[in-house]
């Protein structure tokens, strides 16, 4: 009997016009079901509705687990693309914990910075005190040494 070419039906129509004329594989399916019924008269178009049939059904099989693939992919790209977003969610969580925790560190550095100026700058006061007070204490020495000298020559 007539067999279709490569992407062609045995009608000449491209097999993927009359698929989506179709609409749907349970209507192909129908359609199948009824062609089997309504049997023509001569045994080449037996032959003919008979290799329709069977490639129609055959189409139809491939085209279910082509769906059921792809839906299986489709199943596994939202489940990592759900993973993703998890993903992202942590980590915005842990930056923003961390810009917090940079932000809080910061201001600590600087009034540690502040605390240190200020003990130098009371370093530096107690520094001159301390040298005022030892010059005192010198002078004091000084005094008194002169005071006993004098003491001793009377």
């Amino acid at each position: 009997g007539p067999q279709p070419s490569a992407g062609r039906s045995l009608l000449g129509k491209p097999e993927s016009a009359n698929l989506a004329r179709l609409g749907s594989a349970s209507r192909l399916r129908e359609l199948v079901s009824s062609s089997r019924v309504e049997l023509p008269a001569s045994t080449d178009e037996q032959k003919n509705m008979a290799y329709l049939a069977r490639t129609a059904t055959e189409n139809i099989l491939s085209l279910e687990r082509v769906v059921h693939e792809q839906e299986q992919e489709l199943e596994a790209k939202r489940k990592e693309l759900a993973t993703l977003q998890r993903n992202y969610e942590t980590l915005s969580r842990i930056r923003q914990g961390d810009s917090k925790e940079l932000t809080m560190l910061r201001a600590q550095r600087q009034q540690e910075n502040d605390e240190v100026e200020h003990l130098r700058q009371l370093f530096a006061q107690e520094s001159a005190e301390k040298q005022r007070l030892e010059a005192q204490i010198a002078d004091s020495e000084a005094a008194l040494a002169q005071v006993t000298s004098l003491k001793l020559q009377v």
